[in-house]
């Protein structure tokens, strides 16, 4: 080297970096699909069922979304029934709107009339195995849950065993009956006989309990 050159020598070290991610993304809108699919129950395009309401309405749906949806009509479909062959499903204990609600539910998984139709929904739901929509009527019924309505959603909690809609019926009975009673029975009559229909149904439960033990 030269007495007027300078050598300077240095290492440059290469580290990978774990875990990079990098920032820039597309922004991808939600609910994209559930968009879609809620399009395709209101098109009648590519149906190839028919649902017949109790009061004579025609709904047309896809039997494939209603099978990957429930068990029932899984069943019905797979199976050489009536519904299979004619391609037609009567629901004869449930109306328009109702099924309607149920259909909703199916194609998107969500709901526009839960609160006004909780207790039809509940029994729809229960019939065909939705058990996703059972507990979205149970919420409602818990929410909306008051004086006025314990007598029927302790009737609905001991016929599609919800014991949590039971208990909460009576709590609320134990903890807003004695003063409703003083304040609004003379305005209300029909929360007296709500609150006689549970005492009542109580009592039967008890009895029903009581005879399982003597067994």
């Amino acid at each position: 080297m030269k007495e007027d050159e300078l050598k300077i020598e240095f290492e440059i070290l290469i580290e990978e970096i774990h875990g990079f991610k990098n920032p820039a993304r597309i922004k991808i809108k939600d609910g994209k699909l559930l968009k879609e699919f809620g399009n395709i129950l209101n098109d009648s395009k590519f149906t190839d069922v028919t649902i017949i309401t109790a009061d004579k309405k025609e709904l047309r749906a896809h039997k494939n979304i209603l099978a990957a949806r429930s068990k029932v009509f899984e069943a019905m479909f797979d199976h050489e029934l009536e519904e299979s062959k004619l391609n037609q499903v009567y629901i004869n204990d449930f109306n328009e709107e109702v099924i309607r609600q149920m259909l909703q539910y199916s194609y998107t998984g969500k709901l526009t009339k839960l609160d006004d139709l909780n207790a039809d929904l509940l029994a729809i739901a229960h019939k065909y195995e939705l058990q996703e929509l059972e507990e979205m009527c149970v919420n409602s019924l818990l929410e909306k849950l008051s004086i006025e309505t314990a007598a029927e959603a302790f009737k609905l909690g001991d016929l599609y065993t919800y014991q949590i809609l039971k208990e909460s019926a009576v709590n609320m009975m134990k903890q807003h009956a004695a003063s409703w009673i003083r304040e609004d029975a003379s305005n209300e009559p029909q929360v007296l006989v709500n609150i006689s229909e549970i005492i009542t149904n109580l009592q039967k439960l008890k009895e029903a309990e009581d005879c399982k033990d003597e067994q």
